[in-house]
Formats: C-alpha cells, sequence, structure tokens
C-alpha cells in the first residue's frame, strides 16, 4: 500500500511539473500566435496522445452502460470552456498574474465538490490548498 502511496505522489509531482511548464510554454506561444491556433494545437496533440495510449491499451476506453450525456457535458465545460478561458487569460494578462489566478483552482473544486458532490474535505487536504494559494506563488 505504502508503494501505491508513493507512486501516486511521484505521479502528482510530474503533473504539477507538467502542468506549470504549460503555462510558460502557452505564455510564449501566444506572443507570436493566435490564441485559437494555440487551443486547436493543445486539443490536437491531446488527442493524439490519448489515441496513441488507447490504441496501445495503456488506457481503456469504454463506454457501454455509461450515460454519454453526462460525458459529453463535463467534457464540454472542463476542457473546451476552461482552455480557452485559459488560453485567453493567459494571453490578455502576464504569466505570472495567470498563474496566481489557476492557483486558486483547487480552492474553487473544494468548494463546488461540496455544493454539488456532498463530499468533504480533510484537515490535511485544505492546508495543502492553503499553501498552494498563499505560499507557492511567492
Amino acid at each position: 500500500m505504502e508503494k501505491e502511496v508513493a507512486y501516486a505522489y511521484l505521479l502528482n509531482i510530474i503533473r504539477n511539473c507538467i502542468y506549470g511548464s504549460t503555462m510558460l510554454f502557452t505564455s510564449s506561444l501566444l506572443e507570436n500566435t493566435d490564441v485559437l491556433d494555440v487551443l486547436a494545437l493543445r486539443f490536437l496533440m491531446s488527442a493524439v496522445v490519448f489515441t496513441l495510449l488507447a490504441l496501445c491499451k495503456v488506457v481503456r476506453v469504454d463506454y457501454k452502460g455509461k450515460n454519454i450525456k453526462n460525458i459529453m457535458l463535463a467534457a464540454f465545460f472542463e476542457p473546451v470552456l476552461y482552455f480557452i478561458f485559459e488560453n485567453f487569460g493567459i494571453h490578455s494578462t502576464n504569466t505570472s498574474t495567470a498563474g496566481l489566478i489557476l492557483a486558486t483552482a483547487p480552492a474553487f473544486t473544494m468548494m463546488f465538490e461540496k455544493v454539488f458532490l456532498h463530499e468533504t474535505t480533510t484537515w490535511p487536504q485544505k492546508m495543502m490548498i492553503f499553501l498552494r494559494i498563499f505560499l507557492l506563488p511567492c
């Protein structure tokens, strides 16, 4: 069990490094490219990588018995609207300001989880969100 927890932490660190570097790459790319071109490139790269992972059977894609309408609704709000607003936000402001605004995303996720999913957050989770918002941008 401890090995799985360590593996989860390692993957989370890698995910955060990738996410942070995409902010920098997107910002520098938007200096020379149109916002919608960058958005199209991000979706194309995501589709290619996910398709390759599915073909190599690294991820399993199975929609049998699933409510496709809810999946499509979630897919519209999370990646589509999120990336559109993120790209326009990064384009309209500097990278550090965009990073500070995006650092608040976990706090809003925590609040929406409580309201819509009736989930509770543990004290360590709340402390980590606090650290991310108030200490990491410094």
